[in-house]
């Protein structure tokens, strides 16, 4: 899994030609690396942190030992869209 998350990451940063705006975050979850990835003008970094960081931590510590996190995820942040 955590080889699939770094390819993703690199191949939005060869699509995005390392564009310096779109900032990249990654995070663990109960042993899973999941990235946080968004555009620095187009969202602000305090919502970000805020909200989904903190969304991210409550869930996991909510399930700890949780196995699909996307479905976690969710369930447990609203948010219009998840990928």
């Amino acid at each position: 899994m955590l080889k699939n998350i770094d390819k993703i990451v690199d191949k939005i940063k060869k699509d995005t030609n390392s564009d310096s705006k779109i900032i990249y975050r990654t995070k663990f979850v109960n042993h899973s690396k999941i990235a946080i990835i968004y555009n620095e003008y187009l969202t602000d970094s305090d919502n970000i942190s805020h909200f989904i960081i903190r969304s991210i931590n409550k869930i996991e510590r909510k399930y700890k030992n949780k196995v699909d996190l996307l479905t976690t995820f969710k369930n447990d942040i609203s948010m219009n869209k998840i990928s």
